[in-house]
């Protein structure tokens, strides 16, 4: 069952251990992965009946708790190496720009290109720092 908001400022244990889990190892985009399968697995069980009511209920926006589950959408190969391999710089912003293909052979590209990028110190804005073909 999902937490009832106590008050205006009141989180979820699941937000404040985000913002902990990110201060202390860095690895944000690994337990927003988590996070995102929570919602989902809150709402397939009916515990929570949309991403409003879980947005209601943490205290968090609904389009933070949107941008959050729609990292469930990744292939599963990034999610597996956003979870098993040390990817430093690489932000969540950037790889939302992965989830505009439905592609996972797509997104998959995209990705090793942000990840080489960001090997070689280079920082991508967006998607029009990516070469044309992968783009498209």
């Amino acid at each position: 069952m999902v937490p009832s908001r106590k008050g205006p400022h009141a989180c979820s244990i699941w937000v404040r251990l985000a913002g902990l889990v990110w201060l202390v190892f860095g690895l944000a985009l690994a337990w927003y992965g988590m996070l995102g399968h929570r919602f989902e697995h809150l709402i397939s069980q009916g515990a929570a009946k949309d991403y409003v009511a879980i947005a209601a209920a943490t205290g968090v926006s609904r389009t933070r708790v949107t941008q959050i589950a729609n990292l469930t959408f990744l292939s599963p190969a990034i999610q597996e190496r956003i979870i098993l391999d040390d990817i430093d710089g690489l932000s969540e912003r950037i790889l939302r720009s992965v989830l505009v293909h439905s592609s996972w052979s797509v997104q998959e590209r995209i990705f090793e290109c942000l990840v080489s990028k960001q090997h070689h110190r280079a920082s991508p804005s967006s998607m029009r720092d990516l070469p044309v073909q992968i783009r498209h």
